[in-house]
């Protein structure tokens, strides 16, 4: 008995793919991020290579909206700390702007299904537009980053070229006609 319920704590503080999926992101789930520098293992239904650790969804539509929703699967810790996001989208479009920080107290057993959430906004810039944006997340005392993709709404893909619907007939070829014309001068 004693055993069961010792092992039962101990699986509650691991990862696992029951994670809130929302329709935020470019094919259709959040984008899951994780604090840790230790590789995870989901295709076996998480491990405990993450116990302990914040995890995250980073969810919203460029740039109004940028939300990191946070879990902590600690038993007894919580997390206190600065949350600080940048675009970290490489190539042209991404944004120079770093929004103020945010302090966050996530609490000891929270998941995704309930997470605890941190909102930003990035300005709306004149930049060439892109589909998507990569954000970064730094959460103070955590040594790794925490990376999401953001879809942007004010992105409209270039229009399709009109397909060519009007038939050419090409000219008609000019053929000498039989008759030959009278030659200059006086004709008698």
């Amino acid at each position: 008995m004693v055993s069961t319920a010792a092992t039962a704590l101990l699986l509650t503080g691991c990862s696992s793919d029951d994670e809130k999926k929302t329709p935020d992101s470019p094919d259709g789930t959040a984008t899951n991020a994780t604090d840790t520098a230790q590789p995870t293992n989901r295709e076996n239904g998480g491990d405990f290579g993450t116990a302990g650790r914040l995890s995250g969804n980073f969810s919203g539509q460029w740039p109004e909206l940028v939300r990191l929703d946070l879990a902590n699967p600690s038993e007894t810790e919580s997390y206190t700390g600065t949350v600080t996001v940048r675009d970290c989208s490489s190539g042209a479009g991404r944004s120079s702007f770093q929004p103020p920080s945010k302090s966050v107290t996530v609490g000891p057993n929270t998941t995704l299904d309930q997470p605890v959430s941190v909102s930003f906004s990035f300005p709306q810039e004149a930049k060439p537009l892109r589909p998507t944006h990569t954000v970064c997340a730094r959460l103070t005392g955590r040594s790794s980053e925490m990376t999401g993709v953001i879809e942007d709404n004010r992105f409209t893909p270039p229009p399709e070229p009109e397909p060519n619907t009007t038939t050419s007939t090409p000219p008609a070829p000019v053929t000498p006609s039989p008759h030959t014309a009278p030659a200059p001068g006086p004709q008698t």
